[in-house]
This record gives structure tokens, sequence and C-alpha cells, in this order.
């Protein structure tokens, strides 16, 4: 949790409320928050820090390297977050996670069922349950090379194209072909609320195949 929009007193006290609230509901839920430090600061700032600290479900912890935090996520039952770097680690090992926004830049999470979108604005009931219904619920799994976030790589083509545009100048001509060869823009006469995970999965076989 490191954004400015959820680090305004009123939502600090209302994600206070919600552990709160689930540490009276559920007490085999445990919740590890490595903490930002920006986040720590604004919280000691609302004088809060201390009672987060006292919860028995909530264990606060400093920030781990990014290989620790990956072993983190890949041994939870669930993340709550509200990076969008958290949300794609979390799909890519297969997880189901809460974020704690009203919008996110990585709607495909959400189309195949692994991301809820719940912001803190709401009633700690309200959130609980979202995570109730998130526990229950089975995300549709896409094949790794079939992945609409990609299937791991990601240098290899660059390096291809860098490779292709080099030896041709650098043609802007090519530049199109190759764009409209992967179909990039093929999703934008749809809102994404009317997109479904047919319309956002990528055979990236057949990709580089014909591009």
């Amino acid at each position: 949790l490191h954004r400015r929009e959820n680090l305004t007193q009123t939502k600090l006290l209302n994600l206070l409320r919600f552990f709160s609230f689930s540490q009276q509901k559920y007490q085999e839920f445990i919740y590890i928050f490595p903490i930002h430090p920006h986040t720590r600061n604004i919280m000691i700032k609302y004088d809060l820090y201390e009672k987060f600290s006292k919860l028995n479900n909530l264990i606060m912890i400093k920030p781990l390297g990014y290989l620790e935090f990956l072993a983190l996520i890949s041994k939870s039952e669930f993340i709550i977050t509200d990076s969008g770097g958290v949300q794609v680690e979390a799909y890519t090992l297969d997880k189901k996670f809460i974020t704690l926004r009203s919008t996110t830049e990585w709607y495909e999470t959400v189309i195949t069922g692994h991301n809820t979108l719940i912001s803190l604005d709401n009633d700690v009931t309200i959130i609980l349950k979202n995570i109730e219904r998130k526990l229950d619920e089975k995300p549709k799994k896409v094949a790794l090379n079939l992945s609409p976030l990609g299937d791991g790589r990601a240098s290899w083509r660059i390096r291809k194209y860098l490779e292709i545009f080099e030896n041709n100048h650098y043609s802007e001509k090519l530049y199109f072909e190759i764009e409209q060869c992967m179909n990039i823009n093929s999703l934008l006469s749809k809102s994404i609320l009317e997109l479904s995970i047919d319309d956002i999965i990528i055979n990236w076989d057949e990709v580089d195949k014909r591009c």
C-alpha cells in the first residue's frame, strides 16, 4: 500500500477498521504487511502506526527484496494491494487478489477473475465480503503462451525487432507493418466492459511465426 490516494487519514483509518473487523470475524486470517517507508511515515504523522502494530492479525515487516517478496506472494492465500507491479506479479503467480482502487491499468487481471477492484472508501464489511467472495472464486487459468501479460520472452522479441529495424535503416513503414502484424490495436474498438477472456488472450507462438 503506497499510492497517495490511499494515504489520507480517512482511508488509513478505514484500513485500520478493516483489519480490526477482520480480526473479530476471522481470527485465522493473518495479514503480512511489508510496509513502504513513505506509508510508515504517513501513519506516524497521523498517530496511527502504533495502532496498526498492536493488531494481533497484522504482522508489519520491513520492505523485502524482490525475490523475497515474490516468495511471500507465492505462499499467500490471497493478496491485498494498490500496486500496479504487485497486480502483475500476483496474476503471474496465479494468485487471487484485491486491488484497493476503483480502476486499474491491468484490466486483463480483472477479466480473468484474478483481480477485484474495491476502493478504500467502501465500508469495511463490503471490503471483507469481497475477500470472502474472492477466496471462493476460481480464476480462469490461462496458459503461459496465451497470457495477455506476456509469456516471459519480451527481451528476446525486443532484440529481434531492434535487429530487424537496424538492418532496414529504421524504416517507419516497417514499424507500421510489424504493428499491424502483431494486431496491437485490435481491441481499441471495444470498451473494457465489453471485453471477454477470448478477446485478451494472445497466442505468442503464432505471433512469433507470423511476425
